[in-house]
C-alpha cells in the first residue's frame, strides 16, 4: 500500500502578547536606522498616567469624538485633571491638544457648551461648569490665523455669571493685595481701572473707572519727565457728574479743537477756548447764562477767511412783543395797529391763558398766503416745505418731531406721536382713483436709502410693546386690506418671530410659470435631508433678535449640498443709530426656501402611496398563490398516505427475502469448509481492519527541518512524499517495505523555496 503525505503552505509567526495594563517595546526588523522604543500600546487604547492608583492624565488613542456637536479627531490629545473621577465617565475625552480640567464640573463630564471645532489646536481649560481656550484659530485662506483667548458659558448670560475675562495683579503673601486692573464681559464691554468686581460691571464698550479725584483717562502726544510735562489731554468725571477735558502742554492750559482750522493746526487760538472745525467759536459769553440766548449762523465777508467762514453770533430776544427781526437783520418796531400776516397769536385751545403761534396762515383774505418754506426759495407742493440743500448747514434731518411728557403726576395720556400724518378727502370720486398717504417717504442716492425708518425703544419697567413700524388697513370692501407691503430684491424683513392670524398667500398662478415638470425621485431627495434641532444664537459682531425657544429645521449648508437652488446668500446690512453711527457690522448669511419642501413632501407621499399599492397587490397575488399551494399540499398528503401503505407491503416482502438469503449463505459456508484448496496470497486482516495513522509534523511552521511521525498496523509497502499546495509531487522520501509499528522521518527542506 502506498500512502501520500501532503504538507501545505507553512509560515513563521512571532507573537508578543501584552496585558492591557502593560507598556510595550518594539524593535524594527532590520534595526535600521536603529531600535525604536516607545511608551504605550501597539493597539488602539488610551494611555493613562496614575498616582495612588488614580488617573490624573490621559493621552487619547487615535479616533474621533463628538464634542458639543462637532466630530473632532482627538488623536494624541492629552487631558490633565485634578478630578480623577472624570476619567471614569464613558464619554470622557480630551477637547484639544492639551486639556486642563479642574473641579466642580457637571456630572456628565467637563463643560462642552461653547466649544468650537477650531479649539482642537490649542489649550482648553474646563472648570466650575465653564470653558476657556487659548490658541490659534484659522480664518479664511491657507495662511490666515488669529491668536484667540476665548471663554464660554453653559447657559444664557442672564442665568449664570457674569463670566468675564479678567486681568489681575497679585503681590505679597496670601494676605497681599489682589488688584483687578481690567475685565471684558461676554456682552462686549471692557472695563479698565482698579475697582472692578462681579458686583460692578462695565456698562459700555470701553468703561474707564477711577474713584479718586484724579483724571481717569489721558491721551498723550509726547511724554514728559514728570506728570505735568509733555503734551497730553486728561479726561475726568468729577463727583458732581461734570465732564472735564483738560488739554495741557507742559502744565499750561490749551484750547480744545474739534476738527481742523483752515490753514492747519498751526493757527494760533490765543483767545478761543472751543473751536469746532473753524465753524463754531464760542468766546466770552456772559458769566450768568440767560435761557433766551440763541446761537444762529450768519456771515461776515470782511472777517478772517472771507465768505467761506461762517461764524456763530448771539441774539437776545427781548421781552418787547412789538420788536421783530426784519429781513435786513435789524430789529424793527411793530405798531399795535398794524397786522402782520406772517405771525399771528391765537388763544391756545389746550393751555389756558397762553397763545399759540400760527405761521403762514391767517383767516384774513387780504394777507392769506397759506404756505411756509424753510431752507427753500419757493413753496410749491406743501403747506410746509423744509429743504436742506447746503452742506454748510450741517443739518441731519429735514424735520424732526418729538413729543414728551415731563409731568409724572398728571393723568397718563394714551397716545404720544413724534410725527403724525393724515390724508383724507370729502370727494367720493377722488377717493376712488386717488392715492392718499398719511406719511410718505422717498430716499435715494445714499449708502443707506431708507424710505421710512422707524425705531422703537421701550422703558424696561413700563413698556409692553416696542414696534418700529406699525401698519393697519381696514374698510376696503372692493379691494384688498394690506397692513404692510414691501418690495425689494432679497429684502430682509425680520429676524424674529413673525405672527399672522390668517394664511399667508404665495403667488403660484400657472400663467406666470413655464417649463412645468413633475417631481421625480422625491423620496430619494428627502432621505438625504437631515433635520436638526437647535437654538438661534446672535453673531459676535452683529446684534440680531431671535426667538430663544428650541427650533426645528435644516442647516442651509447641508441643504446646499443636496438642493443648491433652494439656498441663497443674503446680506444683513450694518446697523445704524439715529446719529448715523454704525455700531455693528454687516454680514452674509444663508437662507432656505422652506416653502419648496411642501411639493417635495407631497410628491414623496404620493411615491410612498404607489409603493404601498404595489405591495398590497403583491400580497393579494401571494394570498392566491398560497391558497393554490394549500390545495396541492392536500393532494400530496393523500398521495403520500397511499405510498406509505405500499411501502409497508414492500417491507414485508423484503423481510421474507432476507430470511431466504440468510439460509442460502449458511448452506454455502458449510459446503466451502469441506473443500480442499491450494495455498494462495494471505491478506493480513489487521491491515484491513485497522487504520494507518499520520501524525502532525513537528515543528510546524518550520524553517529548515521538521520531523514526520506515522504508525503502521502491519508490515506494508509504503510511499512517503512531499507535494505542493496544488498536489504536485516535489520530493519522494520513502518507497519500500516497512515493518509494523511507529516510524519517524526527518525532512530537510532547506533546498526548497518558502511555501
Amino acid at each position: 500500500m502506498k500512502t501520500n503525505i501532503h504538507l501545505g503552505v507553512f509560515s513563521l509567526f512571532l507573537i508578543l502578547s501584552l496585558s492591557s495594563d502593560s507598556f510595550g517595546q518594539s524593535t524594527s526588523d532590520d534595526n535600521f536606522p536603529g531600535p525604536s522604543k516607545f511608551l504605550g500600546f501597539n493597539g488602539a487604547q488610551d494611555l493613562d498616567f496614575r498616582t495612588n492608583n488614580l488617573t490624573h492624565m490621559r493621552m487619547m488613542q487615535s479616533g474621533n469624538s463628538n464634542i458639543n456637536g462637532f466630530n473632532i479627531d482627538r488623536s494624541g490629545f492629552v487631558a490633565l485633571s485634578q478630578n480623577a473621577g472624570v476619567f471614569g465617565l464613558p464619554q470622557a475625552t480630551a477637547f484639544s491638544l492639551l486639556h486642563l480640567n479642574g473641579d466642580n464640573g457637571p456630572t456628565g463630564g467637563p463643560q462642552q457648551l461653547g466649544y468650537r471645532d477650531w479649539m482642537r489646536h490649542g489649550i482648553v481649560f474646563t472648570h466650575n461648569a465653564d470653558l476657556m481656550y487659548i490658541g490659534p484659530r484659522r480664518t479664511t485662506g491657507l495662511d490666515k490665523t488669529d491668536a484667540v483667548i476665548a471663554w464660554a458659558d453653559n447657559t444664557p448670560l442672564s442665568q449664570n455669571g457674569p463670566d468675564n475675562l479678567v486681568f489681575m495683579f497679585t503681590t505679597g503673601n496670601n494676605l497681599g493685595a489682589d488688584l483687578e486692573l481690567g475685565r471684558m464681559t461676554a456682552a462686549g464691554y471692557t472695563g479698565l481701572g482698579n475697582t472692578w468686581s462681579n458686583t460692578g460691571q462695565p456698562r459700555r464698550t470701553l468703561d474707564v473707572i477711577r474713584e479718586q479725584n484724579l483724571p481717569q483717562f489721558r491721551l498723550t502726544r509726547t511724554k514728559g519727565t514728570i506728570d505735568t510735562t509733555g503734551i497730553h489731554a486728561d479726561f475726568q468725571v468729577d463727583n458732581t457728574g461734570f465732564l472735564h477735558i483738560l488739554p495741557r502742554k507742559d502744565g499750561f492750559k490749551r484750547p480744545m479743537v474739534v476738527g481742523f482750522l483752515p490753514g492747519g493746526p498751526e493757527v494760533v487760538l490765543s483767545t478761543t477756548t472751543l473751536d469746532i472745525g473753524g465753524i463754531t467759536r464760542i468766546r466770552q459769553l456772559d458769566s450768568i447764562p440767560t435761557p433766551r440766548t440763541l446761537i444762529m449762523g450768519y456771515q461776515f465777508e470782511d472777517v478772517n477767511e472771507g465768505d467761506d467762514d461762517h461764524f456763530l453770533g448771539r441774539i437776545d430776544f427781548p421781552d418787547d412783543s412789538l420788536l421783530y427781526l426784519d429781513g435786513t437783520g435789524n430789529w424793527s418796531t411793530l405798531s399795535p395797529s398794524d397786522s402782520d400776516c406772517r405771525w399771528i397769536d391765537n388763544t391756545s385751545p389746550t393751555v389756558f391763558g397762553e397763545t399759540d403761534i400760527h405761521i403762514g396762515f391767517s383767516t384774513q383774505d387780504s394777507c392769506y398766503r397759506g404756505k411756509v418754506a424753510i431752507g427753500h426759495v419757493n413753496a410749491k407742493f406743501s403747506k410746509l416745505e423744509v429743504t436742506n440743500l447746503y452742506n454748510r448747514d450741517r443739518v441731519r434731518n429735514a424735520i424732526s418731531g418729538l413729543t414728551r411728557s415731563e409731568h409724572l403726576d398728571t393723568a397718563p395720556i394714551s397716545d404720544y406721536t413724534g410725527v403724525y400724518g393724515k390724508a383724507t378727502s370729502q370727494n367720493e370720486l377722488q377717493g376712488v382713483n386717488s392715492i392718499f398717504a398719511g406719511v410718505h417717504g422717498d430716499s435715494e442716492g445714499g449708502g443707506y436709502s431708507l424710505g421710512v425708518r422707524g425705531t422703537a425703544e421701550g422703558n424696561p419697567i413700563y413698556t409692553q410693546y416696542a414696534i418700529g413700524v406699525y401698519g393697519k388697513a381696514t374698510d376696503a370692501p372692493f379691494g384688498r386690506n394690506i397692513g404692510g407691503y414691501f418690495e425689494g430684491e432679497r429684502a430682509v424683513v425680520s429676524f424674529g418671530a413673525i405672527l399672522a392670524s390668517n394664511f399667508q398667500i404665495t403667488l403660484s398662478d400657472e400663467n406666470v410659470k413655464s417649463e412645468i415638470e413633475p417631481i421625480n425621485n422625491a423620496m430619494e431627495i428627502l432621505s438625504q435631508l437631515q433635520p436638526k434641532s437647535y437654538y438661534m444664537s446672535t453673531p459676535d459682531n452683529r446684534e440680531l433678535y431671535f426667538d430663544d425657544d428650541l427650533q426645528y429645521g435644516f442647516l442651509a449648508q447641508d441643504v446646499e449640498q443636496i438642493l443648491p437652488h433652494l439656498v441663497e446668500d443674503f446680506d444683513v446690512p450694518n446697523s445704524i443709530d439715529s446719529s448715523g453711527f454704525i455700531p455693528n457690522t454687516g454680514m452674509t448669511l444663508k437662507g432656505i426656501q422652506y416653502q419648496a419642501f411642501i411639493p417635495l413632501l407631497v410628491s414623496g407621499f404620493n411615491e410612498q402611496n404607489g409603493i404601498v399599492n404595489q405591495l398590497e397587490n403583491k400580497l393579494t397575488s401571494q394570498d392566491e398563490t398560497i391558497a393554490s399551494l394549500q390545495a396541492i399540499v392536500e393532494d400530496q398528503n393523500e398521495l403520500l398516505q397511499l405510498q406509505a401503505s405500499e411501502i409497508e407491503f414492500m417491507k414485508a416482502q423484503i423481510a421474507e427475502t432476507l430470511v431466504a438469503v440468510s439460509a442460502m449463505q449458511q448452506k454455502t459456508h458449510n459446503c466451502c469448509q469441506n473443500q480442499s484448496t491450494e495455498t494462495g496470497p494471505v491478506i493480513n486482516e489487521a491491515i484491513g481492519n485497522k487504520q494507518m495513522e499520520l501524525g502532525q509534523n513537528v515543528p510546524n511552521p518550520f524553517d529548515q527541518t521538521t520531523r514526520i511521525d506515522f504508525t503502521l498496523p502491519a508490515e506494508a509497502q509504503i510511499i512517503l512524499e512531499i507535494s505542493d499546495a496544488q498536489g504536485r509531487p516535489i520530493r519522494k522520501l520513502i518507497d519500500g517495505q516497512m515493518s509494523q509499528g511507529q516510524h519517524s522521518f526527518t525532512f530537510d527542506g532547506s533546498g526548497l523555496a518558502s511555501g
